[in-house]
């Protein structure tokens, strides 16, 4: 493969263009788990240094964000904006894409004075042979074109079996393009993968890939799907 799953982290190394793709952060979602009385740490320092140790390890220039860095979908309060504007400031990339998810509105005014900063709809963009989206619509023409796809949007999990009851663990999807569709829309395609991303934040909940729904399940051929653990070990294949 020309990208690398990252051992113990939820995300993709690409040597090429010199970057580190992030899924689903979610800001916030730990203020709906504290009105359960369930309460989490401090998350984001923590993932800040995590992502500022990855860009040393493999010199990477460049940090995407895959979409979702919100959890609440409307406005959300200063102190949580001033949480956001400190993460991205702290991060020590030279270029910080961040595409806008289905979660994400008004990020840009949240961000706008945030330096190195790069804001994309969900529409994605692309960089290099490699493009990125969100996945909750139909990317820009230019994504279709590109050899390798990103996205996250949908939380993959596989639920395995442990003493006859069931848990959850992150994975990476690796699907095939429904191409005869894309085709259908696009016209020209030249995609040959999409790879679907665990969410970052390890607080945040899935769907199990068989019961995904919406464009992403339009766009990938489903039984050409192999599944990734979130240390990068072949899991299987639906083939």
């Amino acid at each position: 493969m020309s990208y690398k799953f990252v051992k113990n982290e939820n995300v993709v190394y690409i040597k090429d263009i010199s970057s580190v793709v992030i899924g689903d952060i979610h800001f916030g979602i730990e203020y709906e788990y504290r009105k359960k009385g369930i309460h989490i740490p401090n998350y984001y320092t923590n993932l800040a240094d995590r992502l500022n140790v990855l860009i040393g390890k493999f010199s990477v220039d460049t940090l995407i964000f895959l979409g979702d860095v919100k959890h609440d979908i409307g406005d959300i309060p200063m102190f949580l904006e001033n949480k956001i504007k400190n993460f991205f400031s702290s991060l020590k990339a030279d270029v910080i894409h961040c595409i806008k998810g289905n979660h994400d509105g008004g990020l840009e005014k949240i961000l706008s004075d945030v330096d190195r900063i790069r804001i994309h709809s969900s529409r994605g963009f692309s960089l290099g042979d490699y493009g990125f989206f969100h996945g909750n619509s139909w990317p820009l023409a230019k994504v279709v074109l590109s050899k390798i796809a990103f996205c996250s949007h949908l939380h993959p999990k596989l639920k395995l079996p442990s003493d006859s009851k069931k848990f959850e663990k992150d994975v990476f999807i690796v699907c095939k393009p429904n191409k005869r569709l894309l085709k259908t829309k696009y016209g020209k395609v030249e995609l040959k993968e999409i790879v679907v991303l665990p969410p970052i934040n390890n607080y945040v909940g899935g769907i199990e890939f068989h019961e995904w729904g919406g464009i992403l399940k339009k766009m990938c051929d489903f039984f050409s799907s192999e599944i990734y653990s979130s240390d990068g070990h072949f899991i299987g294949s639906l083939e």
